[in-house]
């Protein structure tokens, strides 16, 4: 994650709780950037659909849009497990340092 990017979501960030996913409904771009791995403008797209729709029930319904960046079998697989549509106050990031 950049500094860049850490800087818009630090609000949102706690060191505690348990494994959660985003909520594609709720995130907002920098933290679909970051926690997906799909270019910021991308993610804007992403957030820009999911609003023309309405909210989505279900992440499958995701399987299009994102074929549309280059994100597709594996990497959506990946890419799904960390997203849901139920409504949560947190989300969930792993990292590593070096």
């Amino acid at each position: 994650m950049s500094p860049g990017v850490y800087e818009r979501i630090e609000e949102d960030l706690t060191v505690s709780g348990e494994e959660l996913k985003i909520n594609i409904n709720s995130a907002s771009s920098e933290v679909v950037h970051a926690v997906l791995g799909i270019e910021l403008k991308e993610a804007g797209e992403l957030g820009t659909f999911v609003k023309e729709k309405g909210g989505i029930k279900d992440v499958d319904e995701l399987k299009d849009i994102f074929f549309r960046f280059g994100v597709a079998g594996t990497d959506f697989e990946e890419a799904s497990a960390l997203m849901t549509t139920t409504n949560s106050p947190y989300i969930s990031i792993r990292s590593k340092g070096s």
